[in-house]
C-alpha cells in the first residue's frame, strides 16, 4: 500500500466510531474493502459458553435462511476450531495466514465449500480481536474477523495489528453504550411513567417490549414474581411473537424448587440452557425434568421450537446474596444478528439482563421505602454514562497513537492516568451510594476505618476525582483552588473524599452557565472558632476537656470554607437543602439533573464525626462553612462506647 493511501486509510478507520448501533461495523468492513485488497470479509463472535460462533458482520452477502450454518454454527470441527487452536498456539499472534484454503489440508473444515468456489476465494486472513472490557483476561480471543485476498503480502503484521486494534476497540465501545443504551430506556420508562401512576405490572410489561426483546434479540421473554403465600413464582408479563401480553386469567406458576422457573430460583443463579431439547444439556446445567413437555408447562410462545434458553434472578438489592429472588427473568431462542436464526446465550447476555434486573430491583426497593427516591435510579444514569464515554473516548485516542510511529510515552502515560480518573469517578460514585443508602443507625466503628490523614491531601484527592466531570462540562478544574493550611484529623478517607466530591459537584452542576460558563471554587482554611454543641450531640471525651454549660458545650474548632460562585442558594431554603429529596423550586430551569442526596450524605458524615455544616453566605459566593473540632486531631475521641469496638483493634 502507497504511503498516501496508508494515510487516508488510517484516517478513514480512525474516524469510525460505535456510538448507539451496529452501523460500526459495516462501516469498518466498508473501509477495509475500499483501501485493502478484500475479496470477502467475515466477523465472527465467540461464543466460549455454548462454544459457537456466529456473525457479527458480513460483506455483500444475501441472507438465506436455508443456510444457518454460514451465519451460527458450532465450533467443534470448524475451520473457526483450527484458527482459535491456532491463535492459543500462536500466543495471541497479530494475524494467520491460511494460502488457498480450498486447495490445502483444512478444505474439510470449511462449512461453506459452496460459496467459496463461486466467490473463488483464495487466501484467507485470520485476525483475532478482543472486548477490554473483560477484566480477567486482557487477551480473551473475543472473535476473528475472516478476510479472504488474493493479494495476502499486503497483510503484514502492521495492517493485521491495526485492524485487530480497532475491532477491539469497536466491540469494547459497543458492549459500553448497548449496556448504557439498556439503562437509558429503563430510565426513561421509570420517568415517564411513574408520574402517570403506570402499575408495577405494566411498568415490568413496557419493559419486557421496549428493551429485553429488542435490544437482548429473543423471540419470546417473561418474568416471573415471588409470592411468598404460596411459596411460587407467578408469570406477571410475557412478549410473544404477535405482540405483549400481560398474564391475566388462570395463574401460572411454578413452586420453588419446582418447575423450570422454580429449580432457577433455587439455584438463586443465572442459568444459561444452549438448548432446551437435548436432555444432556438440561441435565447439565442442573435442571430436573423428565420431558420437555413438564419442563415447558406455562413456558413462553415461540416461533420457532424453543431451543436457547436464559434464565436470571433478580435480587433484592438490601436483601442477604443467599435470599430467594424476588423475581426470575426468563429469555427464549436468542435471534442472530443477520437473519433469523436461533443463536446462544453467552455472559454478555448475562451480564446486560443482570442489569436490567438490577435496575428493577433497585425500582422495587425504592417503591417499599416510601421514601421518593425515584429521581436517584435517573441520577444514577446520568452520572454513570460519563465515565464510560470518558473511558471510550480515552480507548479511542489510544488507538490513534498506536497507529502513529514513533510512539511519545508521555501522551500515552497521560492517556492512561486519564483512565485512572474515570476509575476513580465510578468508585467515588459507588461510595456515593454506600454512605448516601445505608442505614443511618449502623454502628459507626463498622461504617467507617479512621487513621490519621492530612486533610488537605483529601481535599486534593476530591479534587482529582471530579476532573472527568470538569473536563465533560469543558470546564477548568484547576479553578478549585485550595488555600492556606490544614490539620492532621483521625478520620476515614473515603467518607471524607466524599464530603468534599459532593461540594465540588455541586458547584459543578449549579454554576452560572449564562456568565460564560464562569467556575470557580475556593477552599479555605478559616482558622479557629468556639462552636456550641448540645450534650446528646458530643459523647466523644472526657468532660474535663470541654468548657462546660448547663446544656450546652464549648468546643474549639477548625474553620473549612467551601465557596463558588454559581447560581446560589434561596436564603429560605438554608436548612432544607440538608434534607433527602430536597431540590429547591425553581432549579430545573437551569436543566440540572440531580436526586437531592448529596449534600445529605455531608451533613451525615461530618454528623458522625462531630462536625456541623452550615451555609453562610447565599450567593456571590455561595460559601459552605465547616466546623471541625480540634479534638479530630487526637485518638481520643475514638476512645468512648460508639468508636470502642475499633479502637480495640486499631493500632
Amino acid at each position: 500500500m502507497q504511503n498516501e493511501n496508508l494515510e487516508e486509510f488510517l484516517a478513514t478507520l480512525s474516524s469510525i466510531h460505535a456510538y448507539d448501533n451496529e452501523s460500526a461495523f459495516t462501516q469498518f468492513l466498508g473501509c477495509l474493502s475500499n483501501y485493502l485488497p478484500v475479496q470477502y470479509a467475515t466477523i465472527w463472535q465467540y461464543n466460549p459458553v455454548a462454544d459457537t460462533v456466529s456473525v457479527m458482520e458480513r460483506t455483500d452477502h444475501q441472507v438465506d435462511e436455508n443456510l444457518k450454518v454460514e451465519f451460527v454454527h458450532d465450533v467443534k470441527n470448524s475451520l473457526i476450531s483450527k484458527i482459535l487452536d491456532d491463535i492459543e498456539d500462536g500466543e495471541n499472534v497479530p494475524f494467520l495466514h491460511y494460502p488457498s484454503v480450498l486447495d490445502s489440508k483444512i478444505q474439510h473444515l470449511h462449512l461453506s465449500k459452496e460459496r467459496a468456489r463461486r466467490l473463488q476465494l483464495t487466501d484467507l486472513i485470520a485476525i483475532p480481536f478482543h472486548n477490554y472490557h473483560k477484566e480477567e483476561d486482557f487477551f480473551y480471543t473475543y472473535g476473528v474477523i475472516n478476510i479472504y485476498t488474493d493479494e495476502y503480502r499486503v497483510f503484514n503484521a502492521s495492517i493485521s495489528k491495526i485492524i485487530g486494534e480497532k475491532l477491539s476497540e469497536l466491540m469494547s465501545a459497543y458492549y459500553v453504550i448497548k449496556r448504557k443504551r439498556i439503562t437509558d430506556k429503563i430510565l426513561r420508562i421509570f420517568e415517564e411513567q411513574i408520574p402517570n401512576g403506570t402499575s408495577a405490572k405494566e411498568l415490568v410489561c413496557q419493559i419486557i417490549s421496549e428493551v429485553c426483546v429488542p435490544l437482548i434479540r429473543v423471540e419470546a421473554c417473561s418474568i416471573w414474581e415471588w409470592d411468598a403465600y404460596s411459596n411460587s413464582y407467578f408469570k406477571i408479563g410475557e412478549s410473544q411473537p404477535l405482540g405483549l401480553q400481560q398474564t391475566f386469567g388462570k395463574p401460572i406458576n411454578d413452586v420453588l424448587g419446582r418447575g423450570l422457573t422454580g429449580q432457577v430460583a433455587k439455584l438463586n443463579k443465572p442459568l444459561i440452557i444452549k438448548n432446551l431439547q437435548a436432555a444432556e444439556e438440561v441435565k447439565k446445567s442442573g435442571i430436573r425434568s423428565n420431558s420437555f413437555q413438564e419442563l415447558w408447562e406455562g413456558g413462553e410462545t415461540t416461533a420457532h421450537t424453543p431451543q436457547s434458553f436464559l434464565a436470571v434472578p433478580v435480587k433484592n438489592p438490601a436483601g442477604k446474596q443467599t435470599d430467594k429472588p424476588i423475581a426470575v427473568m426468563r429469555f427464549v431462542n436468542k435471534i442472530s444478528r443477520k437473519g433469523t436464526f436461533i443463536d446462544y446465550f453467552d455472559e454478555d447476555d448475562v451480564e446486560f439482563v443482570n442489569e436490567i434486573a438490577r435496575l428493577l430491583a433497585l425500582h422495587e426497593e425504592q417503591a417499599r421505602l416510601e421514601m421518593g427516591r425515584s429521581a436517584f435510579a435517573l441520577q444514577f444514569g446520568h452520572e454513570a454514562k460519563a465515565p464510560a464515554v470518558g473511558i471510550r473516548g480515552t480507548s479511542q485516542r489510544l488507538q490513534r497513537l498506536v497507529m502513529e510511529t514513533p510512539v511519545n510515552t508521555k501522551p500515552v502515560i497521560r492517556m492512561l492516568q486519564d483512565i485512572e480518573s474515570f476509575a476513580d469517578l465510578i468508585m467515588s460514585f459507588s461510595d456515593t451510594l454506600t454512605f448516601g443508602l445505608g442505614d443511618p443507625n449502623q454502628p459507626k466503628h463498622s461504617k467507617y476505618n479512621p487513621r490519621q490523614h492530612d486533610l488537605r491531601k483529601i481535599i486534593d484527592s476530591s479534587k482529582k476525582v471530579v476532573i472527568p466531570l470538569c473536563r465533560g462540562e469543558n470546564i477548568h478544574f484547576d479553578n478549585i483552588s485550595i488555600v492556606g493550611s490544614y490539620p492532621s484529623l483521625h478520620i476515614d478517607s473515603k467518607a471524607w473524599t466524599q464530603v468534599f466530591y459532593n461540594l465540588f459537584t455541586n458547584a459543578i452542576k449549579y454554576r452560572n452557565k449564562n456568565d460564560g460558563n464562569e467556575f470557580r471554587v475556593i477552599v479555605k482554611s478559616a482558622g479557629t472558632s468556639v462552636v456550641g454543641y448540645q450534650r446528646s450531640e458530643l459523647p466523644i471525651v472526657d468532660k474535663t476537656d470541654l468548657q462546660k454549660s448547663p446544656s450546652l458545650i464549648q468546643l474549639e474548632c477548625d474553620v473549612i470554607e467551601v465557596s463558588d460562585y454559581g447560581i446560589g442558594i434561596p436564603p429560605e431554603y438554608a436548612d432544607e437543602i440538608f434534607e433527602e429529596g430536597f431540590r429547591a423550586p425553581g432549579v430545573s430551569a437551569f436543566e440540572v439533573r440531580g436526586s437531592g442526596i448529596g449534600l445529605p450524605i455531608v451533613k451525615r458524615i461530618l454528623a458522625d464525626f462531630h462536625c456541623k455544616i452550615h451555609v453562610a453566605s447565599f450567593g456571590g459566593p455561595t460559601t459552605f462553612q465547616i466546623f471541625v473540632p480540634t479534638i479530630l486531631q487526637s485518638r481520643q475521641y475514638l476512645s468512648t462506647s460508639d468508636w470502642k469496638p475499633l479502637s480495640n483493634t486499631s493500632k
